[in-house]
């Protein structure tokens, strides 16, 4: 594949979330980990690093003081971030990374690679034919 994977997600104030499914993250099949810290109080990259957490495809950009809480502006400021050519997988910051979605992921790499749209709730990608759902907004 010539593509990378991106997973990207945003947090604000879920830390604690965050460090427990990130051990879950980091046997996914992908090339980054891209994390949004939109205003956390505490520096989400203080505690990852704390916890020993030193993968070189973990990269935090944090916006300290942001006007508001809105998600998509989050998640757009990762995405300012992103190669040309990435697949970007969106994950919530409290979602473990079961089986299920790991091979999900390396499906959805071999249909981007051929160019497929996807879009929707990746649960449900049985009821939707040639479209394979991911959750997620841009």
């Amino acid at each position: 594949m010539n593509k990378q994977i991106a997973l990207v997600s945003s947090c604000h104030n879920r830390i604690e979330d965050l460090c427990r499914v990130l051990p879950s993250w980091l046997y996914m099949p992908v090339d980054k980990f891209l994390i949004c810290d939109y205003g956390s109080a505490v520096p989400i990259e203080d505690k990852i690093l704390s916890m020993g957490y030193s993968d070189k495809r973990i990269s935090i950009f944090r916006d300290a003081t942001p006007q508001k809480w809105v998600l998509s502006w989050a998640y757009n400021s990762i995405l300012m971030n992103i190669e040309p050519n990435t697949i970007v997988v969106k994950i919530d910051c409290d979602d473990e990374a079961t089986p299920k979605l790991i091979n999900w992921i390396r499906h959805a790499a071999e249909l981007l690679e051929n160019n497929n749209v996807i879009y929707g709730n990746w649960l449900n990608q049985h009821k939707y034919g040639s479209h394979y759902p991911s959750s997620g907004f841009f």
